[in-house]
């Protein structure tokens, strides 16, 4: 009788089979042998990963900030005089399904490249501080989504390895309680690989390790910072929809920083998003104070305010 985990090992070195059909028999496997972190990660995969979410490390992308010139028909680079603020905001972790990766790789564009839009708050501060107010995106390449597509593939491979290294083959379509309760023990690390950066979909373009280190925050200094921007900024000139913006940041952080797990993964993701919104408020010191706390606390400058 022919093994699961067998069949799913063939389909993982098999190309013909789609990254997205491998998920879905490995989904069958994770649940049958009741492996519900690896069951997860998968319909993080297979769905999307929820909003607010920490990527794993391997959907980090890189590329390069750049803007659509409708006068020449070019997309020029967008050049900025903050280095540090240029590499953060030239990685960016896709959020998407498998499918709609797959989709983007086999309709790609002319150029083999494809577009990470940024927030609204990101976009408009990017635009207030440009030289020429044309509208930024993150421009990365196609074969920066194959490198996810094969992470995954292998990350199935490796998984159903350890099974039928620990005696787990499956017979048919069922395993033994024996099987389920050594599956539950098999070491699996894919769902650990995370990384602090802001996440985005992709789109296609228009003319308009195995080991990572999560950086802990000090709570008592966030709940100060905290109390300070609520403070100060409805003093801020900033529009409405910003506004709007920095207070669901500013609720996500104080639900966090009275958590007794706090995701330090999220409250990077606010501090960083709530940076960008008061930097939008252009020539207000109080702002610039704001800012330079909020990068003290990421651990990427020091001031006061």
């Amino acid at each position: 009788m022919t093994s699961l985990v067998i069949e799913l090992q063939r389909d993982a070195l098999n190309r013909a089979v789609k990254t997205s059909d491998l998920l879905r028999k490995a989904l069958v496997v994770a649940r049958k042998l009741g492996v519900a972190e690896f069951e997860t990660w998968i319909n993080h995969e297979l769905l999307g990963y929820p909003e607010q979410s920490v990527v794993p490390e391997y959907r980090v992308l890189r590329g390069k900030v750049k803007a659509w010139n409708p006068y020449n028909g070019m997309w020029i680079p967008m050049v900025m005089e903050d280095t540090a603020r240029a590499e953060e905001l030239s990685k960016r972790g896709s959020m998407q399904g498998v499918a709609e990766l797959e989709a983007l790789v086999g309709n790609p564009d002319k150029s083999g490249s494809l577009q990470m839009p940024f927030s609204k708050a990101v976009t408009a501060s990017l635009m207030r501080n440009a030289n020429v107010p044309l509208e930024p995106t993150l421009i990365i390449s196609t074969v920066s989504i194959v490198g996810i597509l094969d992470t995954v593939r292998n990350s199935v491979l490796d998984w159903s390895m350890k099974l039928e290294a620990d005696g787990i083959l499956g017979e048919g379509m069922t395993f033994s309680a024996a099987e389920r309760e050594r599956a539950i023990s098999t070491i699996n690390n894919t769902t650990h690989f995370h990384a602090s950066v802001s996440n985005s979909q992709i789109q296609q373009f228009t003319e308009t390790s195995s080991q990572s280190q999560t950086v802990s925050i000090d709570l008592n200094l966030l709940a100060e910072l905290l109390k300070k921007v609520r403070t100060s900024i409805a003093t801020l000139d900033l529009p409405p929809e910003d506004l709007a913006e920095a207070e669901v940041e500013l609720k996500t952080l104080e639900l966090q920083a009275a958590s007794p797990k706090p995701k330090f993964g999220v409250v990077r993701e606010s501090l960083k998003s709530l940076r960008t919104i008061v930097e939008g408020a252009t020539g207000s010191l109080v702002a610039s104070g704001m800012a330079a706390e909020i990068a003290k606390l990421l651990g990427t400058g020091a001031a006061a305010f």
